[in-house]
């Protein structure tokens, strides 16, 4: 398992190596798309939705309120130079597009299973409108406070 665990970071560093110091000095056309725009707009994270399913249905087994919570995101449509620096792309795309289009199936699978589920859904995806969102974010998905601006907005401790 550690040899699993260490060679996953290691092809991490080496794509994050490649996509962040090295490619940007080259020549070298980034990789063709893998798939296409409908492609993801026709994607549905199937996968995703029964794990979240099957943790609900756990909770609830066991006596918990649950509320789902979704992701806030650097990705935007109007991305700035910064915070296109800190994108990392999966193996199947370098479009900052691709990468928002699949980030909104995923929230409207999670909208779709809480409202399925009659579940509460703590909608926070829009806390960071209006920001500097390179100050708050690490990459696409993580939060840092690593910048020195606190982990979050402060609008983010009154959600309804």
């Amino acid at each position: 398992m550690g040899r699993v665990v260490s060679s996953s970071a290691f092809l991490t560093a080496i794509r994050n190596l490649w996509f962040e110091k090295i490619h940007p000095l080259t020549s070298i056309a980034a990789p063709t798309q893998i798939i296409g725009d409908d492609d993801i707009r026709a994607f549905t994270p199937h996968g995703f939705v029964e794990n979240v399913r099957t943790m609900i249905e756990q909770s609830r087994a066991r006596g918990a309120s649950v509320l789902l919570v979704n992701q806030p995101t650097l990705l935007d449509e109007r991305m700035s130079p910064a915070a296109l620096q800190l994108m990392k792309y999966p193996y199947f795309t370098t479009s900052p597009k691709q990468m928002l289009l699949l980030y909104q199936r995923y929230d409207a699978a999670l909208r779709g299973l809480a409202l399925e589920e009659n579940v509460p859904l703590a909608d926070i995806s829009h806390a960071f409108d209006g920001l500097d969102k390179t100050k708050y974010f690490l990459d696409v998905l993580h939060l840092s406070t690593l910048r020195g601006y606190g982990p979050c907005p402060g609008r983010l401790l009154s959600i309804p």
